[in-house]
């Protein structure tokens, strides 16, 4: 095991997925260009055929801060209505 000196510093991290509400407009898993850091925000396709926008990445201070936030759930809603996607309540 190596010594506490010689460990990373850890750094949290935590994304949500937010759903569509209705059919998905495709029937694929869209992923956008990767960016430094992460691979962006993609549409995914749950087991059930329901769309999913994210995750998104909010930096945390520890691994225990998992709630969604729901001022972040409006917002989502809001950039899917302006896309002409209407999210899900």
């Amino acid at each position: 095991m190596l010594a506490p000196a010689h460990l990373p510093q850890a750094y949290f991290a935590k994304g949500s997925n937010f759903p569509l509400a209705g059919r998905s407009p495709v029937s694929r898993l869209i992923y956008p260009v990767p960016e430094p850091g992460g691979l962006g925000v993609h549409l995914t396709l749950d087991l059930g055929g329901q769309a999913r926008f994210g995750p998104d990445v909010r930096w945390v201070a520890n691994a225990d801060d998992l709630p969604v936030e729901l001022a972040r759930t409006s917002q989502w809603r809001a950039a899917a209505g302006l896309r002409g996607y209407p999210a899900q309540n």
